[in-house]
C-alpha cells in the first residue's frame, strides 16, 4: 500500500499596518516545526524579482521551436537568468532558514503535500512553482511535492490530501462551458481564443477511444444551462472558458445571457450553486483577453471562491486557448486524468510535456496552471 503523502504546511502571514512585517511558519503533521521573519527589504527585492516574471507573461510568445520566426528571437538569455533568479531567491527567502528542518523530511518521505496558506492573496499568487531546491530541482516539477494554495479562512484540506478525479470512474467525462458576454468580449479574437482549443480536442486522437474519455463544449454558455449539464451528464471535470473579473479580493466569472450581455457569478455563488452535490470532483478555470496581461489575480480569486465553499480543488489557467502552450498542456493533461492517474500526477505531466519548449524560449508559462484546495 502506498503511504499517504506527509502534510506540511507553509504559513506565511503578513501583520497588519502599521508594522506590515512577515513571518513564516512551518507546521508537519500539525507539529510546529520552525519559524522565521524575513527583512522587509529582501521581501521587496524577491518581489521585483516576481514583477519581471509577470511581465514576461504578459507578453505574447513571439515564436515557437520549428517554427518560422515572424519576429527577432527575444533576449533568451535574459529571460532564463531572471527565471533562474527567481527560483533561487524564492527559497532563500521563505524556505533557506527552515532547511536544516525540512531537508531530512524530503529525504525521508517519497511523497510530501506541501500546503501554502496566507492572509494575503499576494503570496498565493506568487509563481511557487519556480522556487528552486538546492539541489537544482524546480518546485513545480518536483515529482515528490503536491502542492496547494489555501487563504486562511477557507475549508482545511481532506485528511489524506489527495486529489483524485472520482472512484474508478469510467469514461472521464469533461464538460467545457464556454461565455463571451458581449460587454467583457473586447475582440472576435477572445471568443475564438475562449473555444477553439475545446472544440479541437473532440477531434481524434484524443477522443478517439469513447470509453476512455468523454468531452462535451457548450457555447455561449449560460449560469441554468451550467446547472443544467452539471445535472444531466454528470461530469468529474468542468472547465469554465471565458472572463474572470475581480472586486476586492472576491473573483468573478462572466457567465452569458440568453442576449448575450453578461451575468456575473461569484465563486461561490458557482460552488454553492451548481456543484454543491453534484459529481464534479475538479473544476477548471481558463480565460485571457486577447492582447491582454494573464489575468492571475481575478482567476485566483475565482478559484479561492470555489473552494472555500467545497473541499474538491480548483485548477486556474490564467490563459487564453490561443496561446502557444495551452492545448499542449491540456492535451496532456486531460490524456493522463483519463487513464485514472491523480490530478497531482496529471498536472505533473503536463508540466513536464511543455516545460522543454518554455525553458528554451526563457518563457514561465508552465508556471501557469495554479492547483487550489
Amino acid at each position: 500500500m502506498i503511504p499517504a503523502p506527509l502534510p506540511l504546511e507553509l504559513t506565511v502571514l503578513r501583520q497588519p499596518m502599521p508594522a506590515r512585517n512577515w513571518s513564516v511558519h512551518l507546521v508537519v503533521n500539525g507539529r510546529h516545526l520552525a519559524s522565521h521573519t524575513p527583512s522587509d527589504d529582501t521581501c521587496r527585492a524577491v518581489h521585483g524579482l516576481v514583477d519581471g516574471v509577470r511581465q514576461l507573461l504578459k507578453q505574447q510568445v513571439p515564436w515557437l521551436p520549428g517554427q518560422p520566426q515572424t519576429a527577432p528571437p527575444p533576449d533568451i538569455q535574459n529571460r532564463r537568468l531572471l527565471l533562474h533568479s527567481v527560483g533561487v531567491e524564492l527559497f532563500h527567502l521563505w524556505l533557506a532558514p527552515c532547511w536544516d528542518d525540512l531537508q531530512p523530511l524530503l529525504v525521508a518521505n517519497p511523497s510530501i503535500c506541501l500546503t501554502l496558506l496566507s492572509n494575503t492573496a499576494d503570496v498565493l499568487n506568487i509563481p511557487w512553482e519556480l522556487l528552486q531546491w538546492p539541489d537544482g530541482t524546480l518546485l513545480g516539477l518536483d515529482p515528490r511535492i503536491l502542492f496547494r494554495r489555501r487563504l486562511l479562512g477557507a475549508l482545511p484540506p481532506s485528511p489524506s490530501c489527495h486529489s483524485t478525479p472520482t472512484a474508478a470512474a469510467t469514461p472521464l467525462t469533461v464538460l467545457f462551458a464556454v461565455a463571451s458576454p458581449v460587454e467583457l468580449t473586447t475582440t472576435a479574437a477572445d471568443e475564438v481564443g475562449f473555444s477553439t482549443p475545446f472544440v479541437s480536442l473532440l477531434s481524434p486522437p484524443l477522443t478517439a477511444d469513447p470509453a476512455l474519455l468523454s468531452c462535451t463544449v457548450v457555447q455561449h454558455a449560460t449560469y441554468p444551462m451550467l446547472q443544467q449539464y452539471v445535472h444531466n451528464i454528470r461530469p468529474q471535470l468542468v472547465c469554465l472558458a471565458g472572463p474572470a473579473l475581480i472586486s476586492g479580493e472576491q473573483g468573478f466569472f462572466g457567465f452569458e445571457e440568453k442576449d448575450g450581455h453578461a451575468d456575473i457569478r461569484s465563486g461561490q455563488e458557482i460552488a454553492t450553486g451548481i456543484f454543491a452535490n453534484s459529481s464534479v470532483t475538479l473544476t477548471m478555470i481558463v480565460g485571457r483577453e486577447a492582447n491582454r496581461p494573464p489575468p492571475v489575480a481575478a482567476v485566483a480569486a475565482l478559484c479561492q471562491g470555489l473552494v472555500s465553499q467545497q473541499e474538491n480543488p480548483a485548477m486556474g489557467w490564467p490563459s487564453s486557448g490561443a496561446d502557444p502552450f495551452f492545448s499542449a498542456f491540456l492535451w496532456t493533461f486531460l490524456h493522463n486524468l483519463a487513464t485514472d492517474v491523480s490530478v497531482d500526477q496529471a498536472i505533473l505531466m503536463a508540466r513536464q510535456a511543455i516545460h522543454p519548449a518554455c525553458a528554451h524560449m526563457g518563457h514561465p508559462a508552465w508556471v501557469l496552471p495554479v492547483l487550489y484546495a
